[in-house]
C-alpha cells in the first residue's frame, strides 16, 4: 500500500479529472470547453461555480471558494486531506491503494465508545430473537414477509422489557452516562430505563457503516395507548436525522454510483423494495426531506425517484421533496402511487408484482404536479383555476426541452380551457433588457495602484521561475500581508519545482485566504498569463516608489515630534535625499 507522499499526491492529481470528480457530486453544465454548476458551498441558485478543464481547478465567483480535486472533496465531504486524496483515486479508478492511516487524526474516543455500545446493542437484540420471547417476534416478521436472510441482512433484533438492554450493557462495564449518550437508555425519576423496551429494533448506520441510532417498532404484549407505534433515537453527537439516510452504507457497497436511487419513508419500506429486487433505495426516517439529504445523495446517485407513501402525508412529502430537488436542479422522478398504501402494504394487499409495476413506471415532476395540484384546487372556480394554471406555467417554464414545454402547455390548455396565448400571459415577463439582466459573475475589483502592482508581480511569478528569481534579487518582499505571504510561498515553492501548476499548488496551501488570492489571480484574465519581464520590472519600480513614499511620510511624522533644530535638520536631509533618489529613478524610466 503506497505511502501518501508529495510525489504520490501530485501523481494522483495529474491522473485525475476534475470534471469527473465534481460531476460525481453535483450536476454539471457544459459552458464551451469548461463546465459550471450550482455551488454546493453556499446557498446558490445560479451556476456560480466554474470548472476549468485546462487548469483542473474550480472557482465560485459568488462565495470565493475554489481549489483542485482534493480541496473540493475535502470541503464537500468534510473529511481530512489524506482521505480526500484516497477518495479522488477511487472516483477516478486509478487503482492506487493509498495508506492514509498515518495521516489521520485519532478517532474521537467518545464516538468510539458510542459505536461500541450500539454494536453491543445490535448483538444483544439479535441474540434475543433466538430466545423464547424472541420467537414470537420472528414469527411476526415472517408473517410480514421477512425471511431469515433479510432479518440477518438488516440486523433486526428485539429488546425485551424490564430494562434488559441497560442491565446487559452495565454488566459489560459501560458507564451510565455513555449508555445514555448512545441513546439506548434515558434517566427518569425512577432511574435509568431502556428507550426501546419491548420493541423490534432496526439499526441505523452512517454512510461509513458505523451504527448511530435505532428505529424501534412496538411489540409490547400489553401495549399502552400512550405507546407510539415507532420510536426513533433522539439526536446525539453521532446522529442528526436531517442528514442521515437509512441503508446508505449498503447502497455505497453496490459500487461507485448507482444510476438511480429510490427514496422511501422508513426501514420497512426499504426492506419492501429489497423484497422485489430493488437494492438501490434509502429512507429519510420519516417524511422530512432536507437540503442536507440532497448533498448526501449526490455522492451516491445522479437520479432520484421519490417513493413516499400513497396516503396524503406521503404525497405531501413527495411534493416538498420535489420542490427542494427542483430548486437544486437535481434530476428526479416520482413514483405514481394511487393506492393510499406504503410499499410494504402494497406487497401485503396487492402483491409483489403490483409494487414492481409501480416502481418501474415513475412519472416526471411536471406530471406529478398536474396530479397533485388537481387535488388542491377546484377547477370549476375561476380564481382557483387561474392559480392552478399560474403554478403549473411557472413549473413548465423551467423545463429546458421546448418539445416537452409545448406538450405540457397543450395539456394545461385542455384542462383549464385557457388558450395557449392566455397561458403564455401568466408566464412572468422579463421587461429588463437582456444586456442588463445578465449577472456579472466576476466583476473586476477596484484595486488600489499598489495592490494592482503586487498582483501583476504575483501573476508573473506564477508564470515563470525566472520572475521569482528576479523578484528575490530585485525586491524581496511585497507590501500587503497576503501578497507578501504568497510571494514568499512562491519563491519557496520554486526551490523544488521548475514551474507552477496551480492545480498542484492548491494542495500545498493551508491558508484559505492565501488560496483565494491565488485563484483570484489565476482566474482573472486581466492579469497576463505569460512571462513579460518589462511588466515585471515596471511593477517592481512601483513597489520601490511606494516604499520611498511610505518612508518619507514616516520621517515627516517623526520630525514633528522633535523640538531640537539639529535633529529636525537631520531628518529633513534624509527626506531630501529620498526625494532626489525618487526623482532620479523617475527620470531614468
Amino acid at each position: 500500500m503506497a505511502q501518501l507522499s508529495t510525489s504520490l499526491i501530485e501523481d494522483i492529481r495529474r491522473r485525475s479529472d476534475i470534471v469527473d470528480v465534481i460531476g460525481s457530486y453535483v450536476p454539471l453544465t457544459k459552458k464551451g470547453r469548461n463546465y459550471a454548476c450550482v455551488c454546493p458551498f453556499h446557498d446558490d441558485h445560479n451556476p456560480s461555480m466554474h470548472i476549468s478543464v485546462d487548469k483542473q481547478i474550480y472557482k465560485c465567483f459568488s462565495c470565493g471558494s475554489g481549489g483542485n480535486v482534493f480541496t473540493f472533496v475535502q470541503n464537500y465531504e468534510k473529511i481530512p486531506f489524506a482521505q480526500a486524496v484516497k477518495k479522488v483515486s477511487e472516483i477516478c479508478h486509478l487503482n492506487i491503494q493509498v495508506d492514509v492511516d498515518t495521516h489521520e487524526r485519532p478517532v474521537n474516543q467518545q464516538f468510539s465508545k458510542l459505536y461500541k455500545i450500539l454494536n453491543e446493542t445490535i448483538s444483544f437484540t439479535q441474540y434475543q430473537l433466538h430466545t423464547r420471547d424472541g420467537q414470537e417476534v420472528v414469527e411476526y416478521l415472517h408473517k410480514r414477509g421477512l425471511d431469515d436472510p433479510l432479518i440477518e441482512k438488516f440486523q433486526l433484533g428485539y429488546n425485551p422489557g424490564n430494562n434488559a438492554l441497560y442491565r446487559f450493557l452495565s454488566s459489560k462495564g459501560y458507564k451510565d452516562e455513555d449508555i445514555i449518550a448512545a441513546g439506548v437508555a434515558r434517566l427518569q425519576n425512577n432511574g435509568i430505563v431502556d428507550v426501546f423496551d419491548e420493541r423490534i429494533l432496526f439499526p441505523i448506520h452512517d454512510v461509513q457503516g458505523n451504527p448511530i441510532a435505532f428505529s424501534g417498532r412496538d411489540f409490547a404484549k400489553n401495549p399502552s395507548y400512550e405507546r407510539a407505534k415507532y420510536v426513533n433515537s433522539s439526536a446525539s453527537e453521532i446522529y442528526n436525522k436531517s442528514n442521515v439516510l437509512y441503508n446508505a452504507h449498503r447502497v455505497k457497497e453496490l459500487g461507485h454510483k448507482v444510476p438511480q436511487m429510490y427514496i422511501v419513508e422508513g426501514p420497512m419500506d426499504v426492506i419492501a423494495l429489497y423484497r422485489v429486487g430493488v437494492a438501490n433505495c434509502v429512507a429519510t426516517m420519516g417524511t422530512a426531506f432536507t437540503k442536507e439529504h440532497i448533498q448526501s445523495l449526490r455522492r451516491l446517485t445522479n437520479e432520484i425517484v421519490l417513493c413516499y407513501d400513497g396516503d396524503e402525508a406521503g404525497q405531501n412529502a413527495n411534493y416538498k421533496a420535489g420542490c427542494l430537488l427542483s430548486e437544486a436542479k437535481y434530476d428526479f422522478k416520482v413514483v405514481k402511487n394511487t393506492t393510499q398504501l406504503d410499499p410494504d402494504e402494497i406487497i401485503k394487499q396487492l402483491g409483489k408484482n403490483e409494487l414492481q409495476y409501480i416502481l418501474e413506471m415513475p412519472i416526471t415532476w411536471i406530471e406529478y404536479l398536474f396530479d397533485y395540484y388537481s387535488k388542491q384546487f377546484n377547477l370549476a372556480n375561476y380564481s382557483e383555476k387561474k392559480e392552478f394554471a399560474l403554478l403549473l406555467m411557472k413549473a413548465i417554464d423551467s423545463i429546458p426541452d421546448q418539445f416537452d414545454k409545448t406538450i405540457y402547455v397543450e395539456r394545461l390548455s385542455q384542462l383549464t380551457s385557457f388558450t395557449q396565448v392566455q397561458l403564455a400571459q401568466l408566464t412572468p415577463k422579463q421587461n429588463v433588457p437582456i444586456s442588463k439582466k445578465i449577472r456579472v459573475e466576476n466583476p473586476k475589483k477596484a484595486y488600489s495602484k499598489i495592490e494592482l502592482s503586487e498582483l501583476h508581480i504575483l501573476a508573473q511569478m506564477m508564470c515563470s521561475k525566472k520572475a521569482a528569481i528576479l523578484f528575490e534579487d530585485n525586491l524581496g518582499s511585497l507590501i500587503t500581508p497576503k501578497a507578501k505571504a504568497l510571494s514568499l510561498f512562491l519563491v519557496d515553492y520554486y526551490r523544488d519545482h521548475q514551474e507552477v501548476m496551480v492545480s498542484d499548488l492548491v494542495s500545498e496551501i493551508d491558508d484559505p485566504e492565501l488560496l483565494k488570492l491565488l485563484l483570484d489571480i489565476e482566474e482573472d484574465d486581466f492579469f497576463l498569463k505569460e512571462y513579460n519581464e518589462q511588466l515585471l520590472l515596471d511593477n517592481f519600480e512601483e513597489i520601490k516608489q511606494y516604499d520611498i513614499d511610505s518612508y518619507i511620510e514616516t520621517l515627516l511624522r517623526s520630525a514633528m515630534n522633535y523640538q531640537e533644530p539639529s535633529k529636525k535638520a537631520e531628518i529633513y536631509k534624509q527626506i531630501n535625499d529620498l526625494m532626489s533618489k525618487k526623482k532620479g529613478a523617475m527620470e531614468n524610466e
